[in-house]
């Protein structure tokens, strides 16, 4: 455990190289082949858990061809909004996905925040 940080009991069994894993995750995963043309990554950036890897980037090919699947809700996020307006063109360079998040009615303080 690194020094300073706080033990939760039951914790230790849910530690993947350093990183608290959610108690939801599978226990393992089958190796994925190559994927030409993207590129991922990943981190943990404190967005919702300390020390657990919440962010991910997909790097993806000039060209690649996307779509999205949003909320119906009439209180979409500002960010929600923001990427439909963003997928009309059907291309995009990269993907950026963080965990911990639900719908968040921002209303027009959320807007003007771009």
């Amino acid at each position: 455990m690194a020094k300073g940080a706080k033990s939760t009991p039951g914790a230790s069994a849910n530690k993947t190289k350093g990183h608290a894993v959610s108690p939801l995750a599978p226990k393992s995963f089958p190796k994925l082949p190559p994927l030409a043309g993207v590129r991922l990554a990943t981190v943990a950036a404190g967005v919702r858990y300390q020390q657990r890897t919440d962010v991910l980037l997909a790097l993806l090919a000039p060209g690649t061809q996307v779509a999205g699947v949003f909320t119906t809700s009439k209180t979409a996020s500002a960010p929600v909004l923001w990427c439909r307006d963003k997928l009309k063109g059907g291309e995009a360079r990269m993907l950026v996905v963080n965990s911990g998040n639900a719908n968040a009615f921002t209303g027009r303080v959320g807007q003007e925040g771009d």
